[in-house]
């Protein structure tokens, strides 16, 4: 899996420079809510465009790694918990447990 993510980032990096290079000379002008960016490189544009995404992906992946941590932590809490009343009772005395009492015959009454 590791090596199709660095395939994929390394076909990305080679988009975003030949991105680059083919329009080095072209400017945007930006407007953000109240702020405006006149003639900014398209180059930025996309950089930072391009960082802003890998940084909210890396946070959304951090915060799910952490959950997924705690519930691994959690389960393996209850595994042991349980493991330990299994055992608890596969070593319960049977002396507590009241003599098996045998079958007994009935008496075939005279109904005849």
């Amino acid at each position: 899996m590791w090596i199709l993510r660095g395939i994929l980032f390394l076909f990305f990096v080679i988009v975003l420079v030949a991105f680059a290079v083919q329009n080095s000379d072209r400017v945007v002008d930006i407007q953000f809510f109240q702020w405006q960016y006149l003639a900014v490189s398209v180059l930025w544009v996309v950089l930072i465009s391009a960082v802003t995404g890998f940084a909210l992906s890396f946070i959304i992946a951090a915060f799910r790694e952490v959950r997924f941590r705690l519930d691994i932590r959690r389960l393996k809490k209850t595994l042991q918990q349980r493991d330990t009343e299994i055992a608890e009772l596969r070593t319960l005395p049977l002396a507590d447990t009241p003599p098996a009492v045998p079958p007994h015959d009935e008496e075939v009454g005279d109904d005849q």
